[in-house]
């Protein structure tokens, strides 16, 4: 099996639906809020892939 790249990601997101994407997006959203007390900083690289990386890892979870 060959590791995933960054246009397999782009094709699973562009394959998904508005609604998806903007369900997603609330959730990173709401995960950086002030409130959580995270220190990532999604503004910068690292802080956004750690976020992604984050919420990935929850979402497999669930599925468990």
């Amino acid at each position: 099996m060959t590791t995933p790249t960054r246009k397999d990601l782009a094709k699973i997101l562009a394959t998904l639906p508005y609604g998806v994407l903007a369900e997603v997006a609330k959730e990173l959203v709401e995960m950086n809020a002030e409130e959580t007390g995270c220190n990532r900083h999604p503004e910068t690289q690292h802080g956004m892939a750690e976020t992604l990386y984050d919420w990935a890892e929850a979402q497999m979870g669930d599925d468990q």
